[in-house]
């Protein structure tokens, strides 16, 4: 399947795409490219697999430095920019940035109501508002999960709070509680054919 997402901002490229193709497409393709693929051959999980694969095709077609990125091992902050990997179902996404990277691409399910004690604060739903509850609890997730990968440790779901989301522009402000301090971010948001989308501008 094509790209069914795409956007080129002044610091930044994010795309999703939709992997409905067998699993040997995506590897066949990368050992042809000579992307390294040792990390994937060692995922046992079929679908996982599958994920990581796509991701990494993704990746190579709109970063094509990625491959040799990857073939040398260099470290992103050196020589390359960051890179950040989500994956829900059979769709796979791609932040590439010149800063720091947070993504997260989120399907409406409806087991996101059963589990949302986890990772709710108590303004969130206020602040992001939707007529459909499961709607809103995957853009909450998706923003959640794009900082948190923004950060990469040290921060639970529930130290991140949603100030304020705009439907209108598809932008979200989000506060991370980290270390006593308290850190405001934009992000993207966006919700396409039953998933949601999110990822930071900075």
């Amino acid at each position: 399947m094509p790209l069914i997402y795409y956007r080129l901002m002044h610091n930044a490229e994010v795309a999703l795409w939709r992997a409905d193709e067998e699993t040997n497409f995506f590897k066949n393709t990368l050992i042809s490219q000579d992307f390294p693929i040792d990390a994937g051959a060692r995922i046992s999980h079929p679908e996982k697999a599958h994920q990581w694969y796509a991701s990494r095709y993704l990746l190579c077609r709109i970063y094509p430095d990625a491959i040799q990125v990857y073939h040398e091992r260099k470290p992103y902050l050196f020589n390359g920019p960051e890179i950040s990997f989500s994956h829900s179902k059979d769709v796979v996404a791609v932040q590439i940035s010149q800063y720091k990277a947070g993504i997260d691409v989120q399907w409406a399910d409806p087991k996101l109501k059963i589990i949302s004690n986890r990772f709710l604060c108590p303004d969130d739903l206020k602040n992001t508002p939707s007529k459909d509850e499961i709607i809103s609890l995957s853009i909450i997730w998706s923003i959640k999960e794009a900082v948190f990968k923004y950060y990469g440790t040290g921060l639970s779901f529930k130290n991140i709070e949603i100030e304020a989301f705009d439907p209108v522009s598809d932008t979200a402000l989000a506060i991370a509680n980290r270390a006593g301090e308290r850190h405001r971010h934009k992000l993207v948001v966006d919700y396409i054919d039953g998933m949601s989308l999110a990822y930071l501008i900075e």
